[in-house]
């Protein structure tokens, strides 16, 4: 699951000998800044008790039980795999079984700039990167922002629309493209992509979105003048032969 979601475990408990206990208690630990719940199928009396980093149930079947255990995570339960024990024990007799939690989360980042055009002032330029989701779960929809700081200077003065990105799978990449978005002026330059601008995915990593590189683009070349030279038409305007 992805920080803020949920999963439920099913436990079925059986007593070898077809008795056991009159009642037992069954534990399992629980994943940090999360809360984790019993719940019972059958027709057995039960009650539950969460704490944050366990929670016992008390089971009142004779010899069998069939017990659901949720976990619902928030967003501050940090990515990693959780084993989950689990523990029944009542009148002498106990069991245990075990499961596992992965708390995943995508982690979006920008690379592979380029800068596509003639680099000479007065040229359309268009911009691209790639968005990757190097994290361990899927990304949402995203959107991707470039800003240009013309004479690399510091401040962002061309801010074209956002690119949408599609929903990314772990390891997923979507190339982003503005087209035409700047015509060139002489002088060195900069250029930044952000993955997610819009902070729609909670991701393991907030502060690598964004990637920037400079380009240098050149004066454009002199216009020559056209000049056209008429010759006078000597044979019907000018000096009189003799």
């Amino acid at each position: 699951v992805t920080p803020g979601g949920a999963a439920t475990f099913s436990i079925h408990f059986d007593a070898a000998d077809g008795i056991g206990p009159a009642s037992s208690v069954v534990t399992a630990n629980c994943p940090p800044n999360a809360t984790c719940t019993f719940s019972q199928s059958d027709s057995c009396n039960e009650a539950s008790g969460p704490s944050p980093f366990g929670a016992t149930h008390n089971d009142d079947c004779s010899y069998s039980a069939n017990i659901q255990y949720t976990i619902a995570t928030t967003t501050g339960t940090p990515p990693a795999e959780y084993p989950i024990g689990f523990s029944a024990s009542g009148s002498g007799c106990s069991a245990t079984t075990s499961a596992q939690l992965s708390v995943v989360t995508p982690d979006l980042i920008t690379q592979l700039l380029s800068v596509s055009g003639a680099l000479t002032g007065g040229n359309p330029l268009s911009f691209s990167g790639a968005v990757k989701n190097q994290g361990t779960g899927d990304a949402a929809a995203s959107q991707a922002r470039l800003r240009i700081d013309i004479g690399n200077n510091g401040s962002w003065d061309v801010n074209p629309a956002n690119q949408s990105t599609s929903a990314l799978t772990v390891g997923a990449t979507e190339t982003e493209t503005w087209s035409n978005a700047w015509t060139a002026q002489a002088g060195t330059h900069k250029f930044e992509i952000c993955a997610d601008a819009a902070g729609a995915v909670n991701e393991s990593d907030e502060g690598n979105n964004c990637a920037y590189q400079t380009f240098t683009v050149a004066s454009a070349p002199p216009t020559v003048p056209s000049v056209t030279v008429t010759e006078p038409d000597y044979c019907s305007s000018g000096p009189a032969a003799y």
